[in-house]
C-alpha cells in the first residue's frame, strides 16, 4: 500500500488535499493578490486630477465638446459620461461647471431616456417643462448649475458645445 492509499487502497482525502488542493490553491491565491495589485498600479496611474467620491472617479474637462465628443474624451480615459442616481450625485455634478453634458440620451427612440451604460432613466432632476425636445431635436442631456439643485436637467441638441463630467466606477 503505498502513502497516499488508505487500507482499502483508495486514496485518502487528506493526502490529495495537501498534495494537490492546497498547492493549487495556493497558486491561485498568489496570482489574485498579484492581479489586485497590477489593478492598483493601474489605478494609482489613473486617479491623477481625478475626484473620488463614493466609490466613483469623476473628472471634468473645461473644454467645449459635443455630447458624443464629451462621451469619447471620457471613453478614452477608461471612463463615460456621468450616470446620476442620487440627490447626492446630482448636487456633487453641479459643482463641476456652469453647464455639463451628462451621459443621459433618447437618440435611440425618442422619450425613452436611458444611460450610456444602457439603463433606464429612473430618477430625475429635470427643469419644470422638460424634457421638451424643442424644434424636434433634443436628444442629450445638459446639468446646469442653479439655485434649483434638484431641478436643473435640460435637454438640448447633441451637437451644442458644453463642459464634460467623466464618471469611472469601481
Amino acid at each position: 500500500m503505498s502513502d497516499t492509499e488508505n487500507k482499502n487502497g483508495n486514496v485518502s482525502f487528506y493526502k490529495v488535499y495537501v498534495n494537490i488542493c492546497f498547492p493549487l490553491y495556493m497558486i491561485l491565491a498568489f496570482f489574485t493578490k498579484m492581479f489586485e495589485i497590477n489593478k492598483v498600479i493601474k489605478l494609482s496611474k489613473f486617479i491623477t486630477n481625478w475626484n473620488f467620491v463614493n466609490g466613483s472617479f469623476y473628472l471634468s474637462d473645461t473644454s467645449m465638446l459635443s455630447w458624443k465628443n464629451s462621451r469619447q474624451y471620457c471613453l478614452d480615459r477608461g471612463a463615460d459620461l456621468i450616470i446620476i442616481n442620487s440627490p447626492e450625485e446630482q448636487e456633487f455634478a453641479m459643482t463641476f461647471g456652469e453647464r455639463s453634458w451628462i451621459g443621459l440620451t433618447d437618440a435611440q427612440q425618442e422619450g425613452v431616456w436611458r444611460w450610456v451604460d444602457g439603463s433606464p432613466l429612473t430618477t430625475s432632476f429635470w427643469f419644470p417643462d422638460e424634457p421638451n425636445n424643442d424644434k424636434g431635436n433634443e436628444d442629450c442631456v445638459e446639468v446646469i448649475r442653479s439655485k434649483a439643485k434638484h431641478a436643473n436637467w435640460n435637454d438640448l441638441p447633441c451637437d451644442d458645445l458644453r463642459k464634460v463630467i467623466c464618471e469611472k466606477t469601481l
